[in-house]
């Protein structure tokens, strides 16, 4: 069964209705009170922001990934779709479907419960005829023998079955098809009950079961809206956040936090979301339209696809409430340039994230698993700046783009009397009067460090007062540094531009410089500074400077 949609699942920890739906067997039932033994997710939540080290995976996509840092996806190694599980101990295991007609897609696995995997699909097997069913493999680790297949058939009178979700205890959350794409319904399955209707969706409406917690409470969607259903409360709606028409919930965590995606009733927005309980929705960031969050762990991290950034290309992205913005996951390598992440689908609570990626050096793209470093490297705060531009219209335009850091700002905030005004390194904003107010701009870099600076901006003014220019002196044996960031400006400096009396000494530019000296100790020499500010007026300053000894 198709589905243009990539659909995301967490693995969450507990197993509060186990009791009422039965659990799959007799080990299952045996490891519910020692499973964390088996798992590596971390018991406080993470300090910062990650940076990650990315893993080849050869397969073509990784969908899930557990605690142990297993991940299940798909290849196309032997021809046709194959689902695939991959382990640190074997690597790639391409898991069994029909003989005669080879096909299947792994799209989630639980976690390692006494040495045993299991995994959830869609295959087509010899049992099955042509017909794609909803399969679970379990597979015995380290070794990576697959102990069983299972077929889980289909619910009555329809043709076609996927398997989207399986928790701790057993259960599989899933969408059967009737042979009609307008009219899936949902399914949750367990060794006590089988395949089992959660009741939802009619003929034209498709009722989408995408996820579920270790408490047995599954997301997804419903016509065009997302949805929670348990055993003990039954469907219920989460509506959509204000100013959209449509929600998906794409997969949900311990506490019942889903993430997904929130769609304009044309279809032409589309936002990556949270949904938390008391607060309802928030909006995770994106640009234009495809955007998705697929994944999300017990700290509320999210994984997806989506256009965060400059240059508009959609790629994998992560929020965290550490970061506070929507991010490009390549923003977050260690070594930058190294790789494209063009699709993020899952997080696990050690913040392993896996999914899609091209190798910039190779140019091979495959399924990856990326992990966070243990000890970062230190990290340079980044320094915010900015200049700007207002015409007769009273609308002035910000400029961002002279902060700097190290490895790249991220996230520019601009606010006005406490309130965001912008949200991009340029943006522009429209008046309605002559005043003068204060703009402050706020960046961030990818490890969450911020920086923030202040200015007047003088909006209807027809005089524009030319800069000041000013610059302290200090010296150590060899060399001077010379900071002109005192020099002011009613519209803020735009150029700085630094003449020595000494001939040999290069022209240079920027608000700080250094001048080095190999000799000439105890000589003194003029240092001129230019200022010119956004409306082109400038202003000039000259110095004796005493060249200290080398």
């Amino acid at each position: 069964m198709s589905d243009t949609r990539v659909w995301p699942r967490a693995v969450g920890i507990g197993f509060l209705l186990l009791a009422m739906w039965g659990c799959d067997d007799a080990t299952d039932a045996a490891s519910i009170n020692g499973a964390s033994a088996s798992t590596s997710f971390l018991a406080t939540p993470p300090a910062g922001v990650p940076v990650y080290t990315v893993t080849s995976i050869d397969a073509i996509t990784g969908l899930r990934v557990n605690q142990s840092g297993d991940v299940v996806g798909w290849t196309f190694r032997n021809g046709p779709a194959q689902p695939i599980l991959s382990t640190p101990q074997t690597g790639v295991i391409v898991l069994p479907t029909s003989s005669s007609q080879p096909y299947g897609v792994a799209r989630d696995l639980s976690d390692r419960v006494a040495g045993v995997i299991t995994v959830v699909g869609e295959a087509i097997l010899n049992s099955s005829g042509s017909a794609i069913h909803a399969v679970r493999w379990r597979v015995a680790v380290p070794a990576g023998t697959v102990t069983s297949v299972t077929d889980l058939g289909v619910l009555p009178g329809h043709a076609e079955s996927v398997a989207n979700g399986v928790n701790g205890a057993g259960q599989i959350a899933g969408t059967s098809d009737p042979n009609s794409f307008l009219s899936m319904s949902s399914f949750i399955y367990s060794n006590a009950t089988g395949m089992v209707d959660l009741g939802l969706g009619s003929a034209g409406q498709n009722a989408r079961a995408l996820d579920l917690n270790a408490s047995g409470v599954i997301t997804g969607y419903l016509g065009l809206t997302a949805f929670r259903w348990s055993i003990a409360s039954g469907l219920q709606s989460l509506g959509a956040p204000a100013g959209f028409a449509n929600s998906f919930g794409n997969a949900i965590n311990a506490s019942g936090q889903v993430a997904g995606s929130a769609g304009s009733a044309s279809a032409n927005t589309e936002r990556v979301v949270r949904y938390t309980d008391g607060t309802g929705w928030k909006i995770l960031g994106g640009a234009g339209q495809q955007n998705q969050g697929n994944g999300i762990n017990q700290w509320g991290d999210v994984v997806g696809t989506a256009i965060a950034g400059t240059g508009g290309i959609r790629r994998g992205v992560i929020y965290t409430d550490n970061l506070g913005f929507l991010a490009a996951v390549d923003d977050l390598l260690l070594v930058p340039g190294t790789w494209r992440i063009m699709a993020a689908y899952d997080i696990n609570d050690a913040q392993q994230i896996t999914g899609w990626a091209s190798n910039l050096q190779t140019g091979v793209r495959s399924a990856v698993l990326l992990t966070p470093v243990t000890s970062p490297p230190p990290n340079q705060p980044p320094v915010a700046n900015f200049t700007y531009s207002c015409n007769v219209l009273l609308f002035c335009g910000f400029d961002g783009s002279s902060s700097t850091d190290d490895r790249g700002v991220l996230d520019w905030r601009w606010t006005q009397n406490g309130q965001t005004i912008g949200t991009a390194k340029f943006f522009g904003f429209q008046y309605s009067g002559p005043q003068t107010t204060s703009v402050t701009l706020t960046v961030t870099d990818s490890r969450g460090a911020t920086s923030s600076i202040t200015k007047p901006v003088v909006v209807g003014s027809t005089a524009n007062r030319p800069p000041v220019a000013r610059y302290t002196v200090s010296c150590s044996p060899g060399k001077c540094v010379l900071d002109a960031s005192s020099s002011a400006d009613d519209h803020g400096i735009v150029t700085y531009g630094w003449k020595a009396s000494v001939g040999s000494r290069p022209e240079k530019t920027g608000a700080v410089i250094t001048r080095k000296w190999i000799t000439g100790g105890g000589n003194t020499y003029q240092e001129t500074l230019r200022v010119t500010d956004g409306g082109g007026l400038t202003n000039s300053l000259t110095r004796a400077i005493t060249i200290p000894p080398p």
